[in-house]
């Protein structure tokens, strides 16, 4: 007997986790696809008997609406429906959504009631937060969005004691990675904020809230937990608790990136690569695509364009790397010097210091080493690099032991 269907509905699917989190929580019992479509491709699909169901995302979670047969509270409440099943020939639609956010709310094992938050959004994950928040007794919630009384312009007498912020907006999002909503020192009593974004793993916000010590919780949890409770509609059993946390643990090491940081000629190219080829991941090398879209080498860029035309375009390579997902990234010695390439880096990646001692380092072909001493560098970019890293190896001049550590430590 061929294996039940099931698919993602959306109109850009490229980067969905969606797949490979059914994967696993199914455990292989049934297909799970992804199709992109324009709107008016919606009633054919979910007319076809060959799916037993799907899960839908922006922007159809209303448009879905007019082809369902019987709607769950859930979809009474959110307006929205995310989930779809096929029962006896009828459509009947749900919203796992809010599953996945009480999930994560309860992850943060905080107390709501009496409290105060502000919701960034008016869309369906917003009225998602909304519902579940007034379950847990929150006091007071203020809906902060583009054309509400409450917007992006006026909101700082309204923020200034909430204790919880939920960005429930897709800003953030990739390929808009970078963007946030609001500034967090508007806020002055935050103890926690929520983001329903997935990807990047840390949002601008979220970086924003770290740098201000304020709990913040990533948008990967909520989805895996609403995918556990629409498997289970889609298998008609239970799936147990624990999944989340594992398959959100497998799903953050697949998609995460590796980024490796340190001094020139530490040895993080050659590293780089053998890592790839033993996790069977892309390479990328900062310093090579640098070359390859100034069409000459490092040093010759330095030589007749300076030191800041080559950070301008390191910066470049490196926010459009950083976006990637799941990739082995080598960059230049100097990558930490520029403030902007803090996130860029980190946004999606474990960073990894790749520490060789200074009389160890290779300088040939590397444009300051002929201005500076191993020492000045160092002195100059140690504490960067210490900032950076999640962790640091020592390189002592074997590759090969570098990268088994390297994976070890990662846990890959």
């Amino acid at each position: 007997m061929s294996k039940k269907r099931y698919a993602l509905l959306g109109r850009s699917l490229k980067h969905s986790y969606s797949a490979p989190i059914h994967g696993l929580l199914s455990n292989g019992e049934y297909v799970y696809e992804l199709i992109e479509t324009q709107e008016d491709g919606l009633p054919a699909i979910l007319l076809d008997e060959n799916y037993g169901g799907f899960n839908v995302t922006i922007p159809y979670k209303k448009a879905v609406l007019p082809y369902l047969h019987t709607l769950d509270k859930s979809v009474e409440i959110t307006g929205a429906v995310n989930t779809v099943v096929r029962k006896c020939g009828r459509l009947f639609g749900y919203n796992t959504d809010i599953y996945g956010f009480r999930a994560l709310l309860k992850s943060a094992d905080a107390c709501f009631k009496g409290k105060k938050a502000v919701i960034l959004g008016d869309g369906g994950t917003s009225a998602t937060a909304r519902a579940v928040l007034s379950d847990e007794g929150i006091d007071e919630i203020v809906t902060v969005s583009r054309r509400g009384p409450v917007n992006y312009e006026n909101y700082s007498d309204r923020v200034i004691d909430a204790d919880f912020l939920i960005n429930a907006s897709p800003v953030g999002m990739y390929p808009e990675n970078g963007s946030c909503l609001v500034e967090l020192s508007r806020f002055k009593k935050l103890s926690a904020v929520f983001d329903a974004v997935y990807n990047p793993g840390i949002t601008r916000l979220g970086f924003l809230a770290k740098e201000r010590n304020i709990a913040f919780y990533g948008g990967l949890f909520m989805l895996v937990a609403q995918a556990k409770r629409a498997a289970e509609l889609f298998l008609e059993r239970d799936i147990e608790l624990q999944e989340i946390e594992r398959v959100t643990d497998i799903i953050e090491r697949r998609s995460r990136n590796i980024a490796l940081i340190g001094m020139p000629g530490s040895g993080k190219t050659m590293i780089g690569r053998l890592l790839a080829k033993k996790l069977g991941r892309p390479f990328s090398d900062t310093d090579a695509l640098i070359e390859e879209q100034a069409g000459m080498p490092v040093p010759e860029i330095f030589k007749k364009h300076g030191e800041s035309f080559f950070r301008e375009l390191e910066s470049r390579v490196i926010d459009g790397e950083g976006k990637k997902n799941g990739i082995i990234i080598s960059t230049g010695g100097g990558a930490v010097l520029r403030k902007e390439n803090y996130y860029s880096v980190k946004q999606n990646a474990a960073v990894v210091w790749i520490d060789r001692p200074l009389n160890l380092l290779a300088s040939a072909g590397r444009p300051l080493s002929d201005i500076y001493s191993a020492e000045e560098l160092y002195k100059k970019r140690s504490g960067l690099y210490e900032k950076y890293s999640d962790l640091k190896i020592k390189n002592l001049g074997n590759p090969s032991d570098v990268v088994e550590k390297l994976a070890e430590e990662l846990g890959l």
